[in-house]
C-alpha cells in the first residue's frame, strides 16, 4: 500500500478544539482522498463546526459536512483486519467509532496498515493509543470498540458531483450555517 501519510502529514488534523472528532475525521478523509485541506484555524473550519453543531457537543449534523466535503459513507457493522485491508487497498479510509476511558466516545480515522507480528494500523486523531507517528497495534486498538455500534464507516468521494455544482452546493451549505447561529 502506498504511504499517503508521509506525503500529507503536515495537512492532517490530529487534535480537536471542541467536540468535533467526527468533523476532524471527515476533513482528514478529504485530505486523504486528495482534496484541498481545510485549516483548523480558518473561518471555513469554524463555520463547519457550527454547521455540524459540534461547538458545544457531538457533531449531530455531520451529514452536512459529508455533503460539503462530497463524501459517501458506507456503514460498517464490524471492523476487522480483513475489512481494513479491503478498504484501504481501494484507497478508502475508515472512520472508526471507539470508546476510551480518557476521551469517552470518539471517532478516529484509519488510513494505513502494515504487517507486523500483530499487525499495526495508522490512526489519525487518537493520540491516547497511538505512538508519535499514529501507529498502534491492532490488538490494542480493537479493545477500544467495546459495544460501540455502528462500528464506523468507510468513506469515499462522491463521484456524481460536477466540480461547478460542488462549489455552488458548498456555498449554500456554508450560508445555511451562517443562518443557524
Amino acid at each position: 500500500m502506498h504511504n499517503y501519510f508521509n506525503e500529507k502529514e503536515k495537512y492532517y488534523i490530529n487534535s480537536q478544539k471542541y467536540s468535533e472528532c467526527q468533523l476532524v475525521a471527515a476533513i482528514n478523509t478529504a485530505i486523504f482522498l486528495n482534496e484541498i485541506p481545510i485549516i483548523q484555524d480558518s473561518i471555513e473550519y469554524e463555520r463547519l463546526v457550527d454547521l455540524v453543531s459540534a461547538r458545544t457537543g457531538a457533531a449531530v449534523n455531520i451529514h452536512y459536512a459529508h455533503k460539503y466535503l462530497r463524501l459517501i459513507c458506507y456503514e460498517l457493522d464490524d471492523i476487522n483486519l480483513n475489512v481494513i485491508r479491503k478498504y484501504l487497498d481501494n484507497k478508502n479510509p475508515i472512520e472508526a467509532r471507539v470508546f476510551h476511558d480518557r476521551v469517552g466516545f470518539h471517532s478516529a480515522l484509519i488510513i494505513d496498515y502494515k504487517k507486523t507480528e500483530n499487525y499495526s494500523i495508522r490512526v489519525l486523531n487518537f493520540k491516547q493509543v497511538t505512538d508519535i507517528n499514529g501507529w498502534v497495534e491492532w490488538k490494542v486498538f480493537k479493545k477500544c470498540f467495546g459495544k460501540v455500534k455502528p462500528a464506523g464507516w468507510a468513506l469515499a468521494l462522491d463521484p456524481w458531483y460536477i466540480r461547478g455544482l460542488q462549489i455552488e452546493n458548498n456555498l449554500r451549505i456554508i450560508q445555511k450555517g451562517d443562518t443557524q447561529k
